[in-house]
């Protein structure tokens, strides 16, 4: 069953001017992979309300579809007794995604890079490849079953 939380709130960060106050946060419980895309409907609304690029807007929702079907198939091993904890928090300057899964975690730093000639046929590896291409920030945490990635709202 998928579950999700709609909040707005402001943001109270010393020295934030009033354009950068409005945030809008979302939280999702998920359960399987089918529940990827009412993830990136949703968090495509609140960037097209934030009149994000649609550059920004392509490079959270490839983040979005990389690391959660990473969080799924490599984290959780496909279990459906296992869940993917999703939050997103996106205001006027920036979008800001973590998930989480329930799995043992790995080091993203020893992720072979998928452009060296030995690993162009390798199938692994890309979607992390793409995410630290595309997107302004990718952390993990130390035990590698948490990401967190941003993007700035870059205007015209």
């Amino acid at each position: 069953m998928l579950m999700t939380q709609e909040f707005t709130t402001q943001m109270s960060a010393a020295g934030s001017s009033a354009d950068d106050k409005p945030q809008s946060a979302l939280r999702w419980t998920l359960s399987h992979m089918q529940q990827i895309p009412e993830v990136q409907r949703a968090v495509s609304r609140l960037m097209e309300q934030f009149a994000y690029q649609p550059r920004d807007q392509y490079a959270i929702q490839m983040g979005l579809v990389e690391a959660l079907t990473n969080a799924f198939r490599h984290g959780n091993r496909l279990d459906p007794r296992k869940q993917v904890y999703v939050g997103a928090v996106i205001d006027r300057k920036q979008a800001w995604i973590r998930i989480e899964d329930e799995g043992d975690g790995f080091n993203a730093d020893e992720v072979p890079d998928p452009t060296l000639p030995e690993n162009i046929d390798r199938p692994n590896g890309r979607g992390v490849y793409m995410m630290r291409s595309f997107l302004h920030s990718v952390k993990y945490n130390a035990r590698g079953n948490v990401v967190t990635f941003c993007q700035i709202h870059r205007r015209r």
